[in-house]
């Protein structure tokens, strides 16, 4: 019996091993079958849920043939975005991020060319009045960028294969550009991707300033961004030569069916007054639009252009304006031609040169420095026959000015009787005193407050008072309200006449108020100055006690704020 249980226990040991020896060699056939993955695995886990760590498994590990890893790379990069998340080149660069250096390279050697032949191809077609398809080439874009953006890792050392994406890169942007510009649903804006190109990935934005072309502002703002001083100037011709076309009969002619048909959409009957009304309406936000990328980009062409729009008295108003608007910043002191261009517009006389074409000229003279154009401001401001022109040249002056250059400016003031220096003159350079620093200013222009001081100078001073006084000043005011001494005169147009509101009845001067025309300056200490000071005074007692209330009316019982 002890035999007979030995026999069974070394048979049941027997059977156990041989059992054990079939389930291993079962378990390895299995674990062969599983790693026989193919292409056709690779494409149908990019759409499957744990589709992008299995494809990654196949990247990372070195038992796949190389061939298979490099497939399984640019599965990644063909994954759609997992709830909006464009998991597959995360984890495409994460990956290669932490292979060996060797393994990389060779990836990259079949990745790269994959990547440009695809970023390469022709965009698909669209089709009239259906959405844009999808673009396949968007992931190859975003994952082209990454692979050189990666937390600033080099994973591409090759300079080759750099290169070669760059310039691939660069076509692809180039091509289908507007509506590669607009998708929002790209992991890398068009923006991030010149920007990294740089000036020679923008070399060829100049070429897409065409009439057709939808972004202008926005090439305009690559442009001036990221492009070389050649590029810019390439550009800054095609921004006026489109400019050009707005202002055009050919455009006009070319947008009118396009309103007409606006209207029949609408069902709008339009007169042939109100249509012309519209097309022109149309022409000026074009204009402006384009206006709006010529100041963005600059360059000779477009300075040269827009002081052309702006010095011509044929056109209207408002586009002279805007044309003078573009130049904000973009005048070089240097070039004498320009800025005498500017100074002719600002010193013009014709009626056809309102005050707003010239304010605008004279603004973009205030741009430059006191040094570069004080002289001409000077000449121009001595010379003027018309009070409102000085009045604008003096502004830019003063804005320019400091305390020490006052007595300059008080003595390019018109003398003798100063006819023709007007009473908002004086009160627009006296509002100007108050900035100036390095000093006293009340002190300062009690130099010009004498008798013997011509008019202007006087006036001028005067003026502060009524601009700037306090309470504080009266008394130093009430020796000037018997001065006889004439007033400057003006006769032309608002604002140009010394006048002020006095009492009707002198025995009733709480009551009934009349404008009448002011001749000394004691008069105008009396009627103008001094009640101007305490009727300022007076205001700010109010708002302070009224702001006083409110601050109290808004606390709790306990004092605290409500």
């Amino acid at each position: 019996m002890r035999s007979h249980s030995a026999l069974g226990r070394l048979l049941r040991t027997l059977n156990a091993a041989h059992l054990s020896s079939l389930l291993l060699v079962s378990a390895v056939g299995l674990a062969g079958a599983g790693c026989r993955v193919s292409q056709e695995d690779l494409h149908r886990w990019e759409g499957t849920e744990r589709g992008p760590d299995k494809i990654t498994s196949v990247l990372k590990h070195d038992k796949y043939e190389m061939p298979l890893r490099i497939e399984a790379a640019t599965s990644l990069i063909r994954m759609k975005p997992r709830k909006g998340k464009y998991v597959g080149i995360e984890q495409l660069v994460e990956t290669l991020d932490n292979i060996s250096a060797q393994e990389r390279e060779t990836i990259l050697v079949g990745l790269v060319p994959t990547i440009c032949e695809e970023l390469r191809k022709d965009p698909p077609p669209a089709q009239a009045g259906q959405p844009p398809p999808p673009d396949p080439s968007f992931s190859f874009k975003d994952a082209a960028y990454a692979l050189f953006n990666y937390e600033a890792e080099q994973l591409i050392v090759d300079s080759q294969q750099r290169d070669d994406l760059k310039a691939a890169l660069k076509y692809w942007a180039m091509r289908d550009f507007d509506r590669r510009l607009e998708n929002k649903q790209q992991k890398t804006s068009m923006e991030q991707l010149l920007s990294f190109l740089g000036p020679d990935g923008v070399d060829q934005l100049p070429e897409k300033i065409t009439k057709d072309a939808r972004n202008f502002e926005k090439l305009a703002d690559l442009i001036d961004k990221i492009a070389s001083p050649a590029t810019k100037e390439v550009a800054s011709a095609k921004l006026v030569d489109y400019t050009k076309w707005v202002l055009s009969k050919e455009w006009v002619d070319a947008k009118e069916p396009v309103v007409k048909e606006g209207n029949a959409v609408r069902n709008l009957t339009v007169s042939p007054e109100d249509f012309k009304t519209q097309l022109e309406t149309y022409q000026d936000e074009e204009l402006q639009r384009a206006l709006s990328a010529l100041k963005k980009v600059g360059g000779k062409p477009a300075v040269e252009y827009a002081l052309s729009v702006g010095s011509d008295r044929a056109i209207k108003e408002d586009r002279r304006v805007w044309a003078l608007a573009a130049l904000e910043l973009r005048i070089d002191p240097k070039n004498t031609a320009d800025v005498d261009k500017l100074f002719a517009v600002a010193m013009d006389t014709d009626a056809k040169t309102t005050d707003r074409v010239k304010d605008m000229a004279f603004a973009r003279i205030g741009e430059m420095k006191r040094e570069d154009v004080i002289g001409k401001l000077y000449d121009s401001f001595t010379k003027a026959t018309d009070w409102k022109v000085r009045r604008a040249a003096g502004g830019i002056i003063l804005r320019m000015s400091e305390m020490k250059h006052l007595a300059e400016f008080m003595g390019k003031l018109p003398e003798k009787e100063a006819k023709g220096y007007a009473a908002g003159e004086a009160i627009t350079y006296a509002d100007y005193f108050i900035d100036f620093k390095e000093g006293d200013i009340r002190k300062e222009l009690q130099k010009y407050m004498a008798a013997e001081t011509p008019a202007a100078q006087r006036a001028t001073a005067f003026a502060f008072y009524l601009v700037r006084g306090t309470p504080d000043d009266l008394k130093a005011l009430e020796a000037y309200k018997a001065d006889k001494g004439a007033l400057p005169t003006c006769e032309s147009g608002e604002g140009c006449k010394w006048e002020c509101y006095v009492p009707k009845d002198e025995k009733k001067p709480d009551e009934e108020r009349e404008l009448k025309e002011i001749k000394t300056f004691g008069d105008y200490v009396t009627y103008c100055v001094e009640p101007v000071i305490k009727n300022r005074a007076e205001q700010a007692k109010k708002e302070a006690e009224q702001k006083k209330g409110s601050d109290e009316g808004s606390k709790s019982p306990g004092g605290e704020k409500k």
